[in-house]
């Protein structure tokens, strides 16, 4: 009996520091992302992965919408604008524009940045 309530107040304790580290602002542990199709029907579909995922397999696709996530230190997202905020928080679903009848255009693609020092040739 006693080893009974050993282990339930250690769980307790466990089951506290856990919510407390995830109330604090830990870590994401998974990125929700809209990744692009190119089909007409279906633009995007919803992509849930991990932070290392989205950044090795989702960060070079120039056309998805991904929030805001850290990898490694450092803070990437992709086409976060307020068009790209609107589809993703339609469920990854193009919006309508106001005053027209259509779905909303595609977000613009945003080059990533250029590392290092640029060639010229010539």
């Amino acid at each position: 009996m006693k080893r009974l309530v050993v282990a339930v107040v250690f769980f307790g304790v466990a089951g506290s520091a856990v919510a407390a580290g995830v109330a604090a602002g830990a870590p994401k542990e998974h990125v929700v992302l809209c990744h692009f199709t190119g089909d007409q029907k279906t633009p995007y579909i919803v992509i849930e992965t991990s932070p290392s995922g989205a950044y090795h397999a989702h960060y070079p696709h120039h056309e998805d919408i991904i929030p805001p996530f850290e990898f490694e230190g450092a803070t990437y997202s992709r086409n976060w604008d307020a068009g790209g905020r609107a589809i993703w928080n339609n469920g990854c679903r193009p919006v309508t524009l106001p005053g027209g009848d259509g779905p909303g255009e595609p977000p613009a693609v945003t080059p990533s940045p250029v590392v290092g020092d640029p060639s010229f040739t010539g």
